[in-house]
C-alpha cells in the first residue's frame, strides 16, 4: 500500500532522502524533473508550444527543471516566472541553469496582464507545491485565473496551485472564490495526496498519475498515517489461486436478497456478477415475478421466492439491499437476516435506507456497508464536506466495527481499525444505472470463497474499477452500462491470474 502523509511529513520524507541516501537537493529535484518527461512528452509532442509557469519555491524549481529538458528534447517552450519574492536556494539554481541555456524563453513579469495564452499552448503548472496553506492572491491569483479561463491542456507537478494538500491545511466553506489550478493531468511525486482523493478537492486534479522519484522507502516504515492507496501490486499479493482439488463447495454459497417487481435488473446485475466473481454457488432470494428473468438472464443461478422464515443457514454469505424495496416486508426480511444470520453480512441499497430508518439496528461485526455519498448521509447525518464525510464513515466504522465502502471517484474503505484505503481503479463511465448493484455482488462472490472482509473489500472495489477501465479503453465511459463491468471481469481475473 501506499501511504498518504500530509505536507510536514513529505517534507520530512524529502530531507530523509537527501541526507540518507545520500543526494544534494538540487539532484534530487531533477531526478524528479525527469521523471516527469516521459509523461508530459505524451502530450507536449501534440502541441505547438508547452508554457511553463513557475514560482519561487521547490515546486517552481521542479518546473524550472522540467522546461530545461523538454528544451533538450527539441520541445518548444516558455517559462513565465515573477520577478517579486524570494527563491528558494534549488529554484534560483535552476533559473540560472535554464538562463544559461536559453535565456529567451524566460518571461519575468511584475503583471499577469503582460501575459497572453494562445491556441495551440500545453501549460504546466509549476506555481505552487504541497506548503500552500492559504488562499492564494496577488500575481499568481491572476496568472492561475488566467490559465483556468483557457481551458486548454494543463499538468500539474505534484498538485494543482492553490488546493491543499490535505482538506485540513485549510477548509473554505466554498471553492468558487478560491484560485485553484484546474488541471487536465496531475502528476504527483511518489505518494497521492489526500486531497486528490476527495471529491469537491480532487476534481482540481483530473486525471491522476503517481510518479516515483526515489524517496527511501525506508523512511516510511516507522511513519503513521490511517490513509493508504490501493495498487496493482496489492491486489496481486491478495488475489488467492484456486486449487486443484477443488470443487463448489470450496468457494462457498452466497445468498443475494435483491430485486422485485420492476427492479429485477438489480438482482440479475448482482447475482450474475457474483457467479462471476467466483462463488461456488449462488442463490438470489427475490419476488416471484422475476425468477423467470433471472433464469433465462443467467442459468447458473439458483432463485427463491422472498417470504419470512426463510433457512438461512446454508449460505455461507448474504448479501441484502438492490433493488428490494423499503417497505414492510423487505423491512421484515432485514430484521430476520440480522436476528438469525450468523455469517458476513454485505448491505446495499434499499437495505441501508431501512437501517437508516431504525437508528437503534444493531449489525454485525464485520460486516460490509456499501453507501455511496447521499446512502451515507442518511445513515450517519448530513455532512458538510466529503472530508467531513469521510472523518464520520472513519469513526462511524470503528464504533459499529463495520467495514465501510464509500463508493464514488477513488472508493475508500473505512475498517473497523480506523484505516482508510482508497481505490486506484475505475473512470467517470461507472457512474450509471447497476454499478452498485454490481459492486455488491464481486464483494459477495469474494466473500463466500473465505477471503477476510477487509481484502474482500479491497480487491471487490479494485476489480469492479478495474472492469471498467477495461470496458472505457475497449468501449467507452460515455456508452458504458453496469453490464458490461461484468462481461470485464474475467479480463481482470485473467490478469491477476497469470503473477502465479
Amino acid at each position: 500500500m501506499l501511504p498518504v502523509f500530509d505536507a510536514a511529513t513529505i517534507r520530512e520524507w524529502d530531507l530523509y532522502t537527501i541526507k540518507h541516501e545520500p543526494i544534494d537537493s538540487v539532484d534530487l529535484m531533477e531526478r524528479a524533473a525527469m521523471n516527469c518527461i516521459e509523461s508530459i512528452l505524451k502530450y507536449a509532442n501534440h502541441h505547438k508550444e508547452v508554457v511553463v509557469f513557475c514560482g519561487n519555491g521547490n515546486n517552481g524549481g521542479d518546473g524550472l527543471a522540467i522546461a530545461r529538458i523538454l528544451s533538450n528534447h527539441g520541445i518548444n517552450i516558455k517559462v513565465v516566472v515573477s520577478k517579486e519574492g524570494k527563491r528558494s536556494t534549488d529554484n534560483l539554481e535552476n533559473l540560472e541553469r535554464l538562463r544559461s541555456l536559453n535565456k529567451e524563453v524566460i518571461s519575468e513579469l511584475y503583471d499577469s496582464d503582460q501575459f497572453e495564452l494562445e491556441k495551440g499552448q500545453l501549460i504546466i503548472d509549476a506555481i505552487f507545491g504541497t506548503g500552500i496553506n492559504k488562499a492564494i492572491s496577488g500575481f499568481w491569483k491572476g496568472i492561475i485565473d488566467k490559465i483556468n479561463r483557457f481551458k486548454g491542456f494543463v499538468i500539474s507537478i505534484d498538485l494543482p496551485s492553490g488546493l491543499p494538500c490535505s482538506p485540513s491545511d485549510f477548509l473554505p466553506e466554498s471553492f468558487k472564490d478560491l484560485s485553484i489550478i484546474r488541471a487536465t493531468l496531475t502528476l504527483t511525486f511518489e505518494i497521492p495526496k489526500l486531497s486528490l482523493l476527495l471529491p469537491e478537492y480532487g476534481e482540481f486534479g483530473g486525471r491522476l498519475e503517481v510518479i516515483t522519484i526515489g524517496l527511501l522507502n525506508e523512511f516510511t516504515k516507522d511513519k503513521k498515517t490511517n490513509y493508504y492507496y490501493i495498487t496493482d501490486k496489492d491486489i496481486r499479493t491478495k488475489f488467492k489461486k484456486r486449487t486443484k482439488f477443488s470443487h463448489k463447495g470450496t468457494y462457498g454459497h452466497a445468498m443475494i436478497i435483491a430485486g422485485e417487481t420492476g427492479k429485477c435488473g438489480a438482482a440479475i446485475l448482482a447475482g450474475k456478477a457474483c457467479i462471476h466473481s467466483g462463488a461456488g454457488l449462488v442463490t438470489i432470494v427475490t419476488k416471484n415475478s422475476c425468477h423467470n428473468s433471472i433464469h433465462a438472464s443467467t442459468p447458473e443461478l439458483m432463485v427463491e421466492n422472498r417470504r419470512s422464515g426463510m433457512d438461512y443457514s446454508k449460505a455461507d454469505v448474504i448479501a441484502l439491499g438492490p433493488g428490494m424495496g423499503v417497505n414492510d416486508e423487505s423491512s421484515e426480511v432485514l430484521l430476520e437476516v440480522l436476528e438469525r444470520f450468523k455469517g458476513s453480512l454485505i448491505l446495499d441499497a434499499d437495505a441501508l435506507t431501512m437501517i437508516s430508518e431504525k437508528s437503534e439496528t444493531v449489525l454485525p461485526v464485520n460486516s460490509i456497508l456499501t453507501p455511496h455519498p447521499k446512502e451515507f448521509d442518511r445513515l450517519a447525518g448530513v455532512c458538510k464536506s466529503a472530508y467531513h464525510r469521510l472523518n464520520t464513515a472513519q469513526k462511524l466504522a470503528m464504533d459499529k466495527k463495520v467495514f465501510i465502502v464509500l463508493k464514488g471517484a477513488h472508493t475508500s474503505v473505512c475498517t473497523p481499525e480506523g484505516k482508510v484505503y482508497f481505490n486506484s481503479s475505475g473512470n467517470p463511465g461507472m457512474a450509471t444505472a447497476g454499478s452498485g448493484d454490481v459492486l455488491t455482488g464481486i464483494l459477495a462472490g469474494f466473500l463466500s470463497q473465505a477471503y477476510t472482509p477487509e481484502n474482500t473489500c479491497l480487491l471487490g472495489v479494485y476489480v469492479h474499477g478495474k472492469a471498467g477501465d477495461l470496458a472505457a479503453e475497449y468501449l467507452s465511459e460515455t456508452g458504458m452500462t453496469s453490464g458490461d463491468l461484468i462481461e470485464y471481469l474475467n479480463p481482470v481475473y485473467k490478469m491477476l491470474e497469470q503473477y502465479y
